[in-house]
């Protein structure tokens, strides 16, 4: 059984995560979005002075082989450019996040085909769940807003829905293991008495 609450526990820990950044995202676009790009520069600076200092302080002869130094320009180098082109930065999150939706509704198609085989009664839910989860990130992938604020808006509204989606799929699926977990123990009980 605590296989089954660490199913449980890491099914729904996605899913709030989900929701709460789709909750941020929805009441505060331009300033997630700049906060978001901002952070993420200065840990790619902090990452990039890390290798430059690790290449200044090292024995060359040992490290000879290793490009510390190159690589610590190079974060430094994308760190500038995410601090100086967040619009463009910006404008790729629709297509990152419709992808990642896409991946979550191709396993949410293999839980309704999983429920369909064991004739589970409640498996056409997940799999309108499945579907219009696809086609929201279908959506953001083929079309990328132009306006950064509605944008974001948007892709709060996917990742709530992707949040709630999956807090959904994983109660009719999570029931279905543990209903299967339950007879597998009657039917050992069963056995054990039969012995």
């Amino acid at each position: 059984m605590s296989i089954f609450k660490e199913l449980k526990k890491i099914y729904f820990v996605g899913a709030i995560l989900s929701i709460l950044l789709g909750i941020v995202l929805l009441f505060f676009p331009q300033t997630t979005l700049l906060t978001i790009c901002y952070a993420f520069a200065l840990i790619l600076g902090v990452v990039g002075i890390g290798y430059i200092f690790t290449y200044i302080k090292s024995d060359t002869l040992k490290t000879y082989q290793r490009n510390d130094f190159v690589v610590g320009l190079t974060y430094l180098v994308l760190a500038v450019f995410v601090s100086l082109k967040t619009e463009l930065v910006i404008s790729l999150l629709p297509i990152l996040l419709g992808l990642s939706i896409i991946i979550s509704s191709i396993v949410k198609l293999q839980h309704a085909f999983d429920l369909m085989r064991v004739k589970f009664n409640g498996w056409w839910w997940v799999l309108l769940i499945a579907v219009s989860s696809a086609a929201i990130g279908l959506y953001l992938v083929v079309h990328p807003f132009t306006a950064a604020a509605t944008m974001v808006r948007v892709i709060g509204i996917a990742a709530i829905w992707n949040g709630v989606a999956d807090i959904g799929t994983g109660i009719l699926f999570l029931k279905k293991i543990k209903e299967a977990i339950q007879v597998m123990g009657a039917i050992d009980s069963e056995a054990e008495e039969i012995d």
